[in-house]
């Protein structure tokens, strides 16, 4: 028995749902890493700028490469879309998905060079930055007038 192709509403409701996860996820880490490294101190540890450094410049080319996706794949311009006008709804999720974890990924390495200097402080920056990419790439801004009429 096959079931009728979901409406755009719920196509829209489902991309929502994802993207509140996404960022329901960046405050789990905040929270996961504040209680795991609370009671914990930083030691002298000479190699931790040098940690602190490669992980920033890692976060900020992924946040980087988060903003690059949407205006290329998921701009409200097609003349400046790296795509079609028009696209499937299986093509823009996808791009969406890649956009969002892209954007977590900036929170997962804070959480990562928290855990590794023992220090929550480190946490907080990256994860403040993945919480706005997350709300700057908000599905309501998603380009919806640039998918197919016929929904994938």
């Amino acid at each position: 028995m096959a079931t009728a192709p979901a409406t755009l509403d719920e196509q829209k409701r489902r991309l929502h749902l994802i993207w509140m996860c996404m960022l329901g996820a960046v405050a789990a880490y905040a929270a996961v890493c504040f209680i795991a490294l609370r009671t914990a101190e930083m030691d002298g540890d000479e190699g931790a700028e040098l940690l602190h450094n490669v992980f920033t410049v890692a976060a900020i080319v992924v946040g980087a490469l988060s903003v690059w996706w949407w205006r290329h794949f998921l701009s409200a311009d097609p003349a400046s879309a790296g795509v079609d006008s028009s696209m499937g709804f299986s093509q823009f999720q996808t791009h969406s998905f890649i956009v969002w974890a892209l954007s977590e990924a900036v929170a997962i390495v804070g959480l990562m060079l928290a855990f590794v200097l023992r220090s929550f402080q480190e946490f907080v920056p990256f994860g403040v930055a993945g919480a706005a990419l997350l709300v700057m790439h908000h599905p309501f801004r998603l380009p919806y007038e640039r998918l197919r009429a016929t929904a994938q």
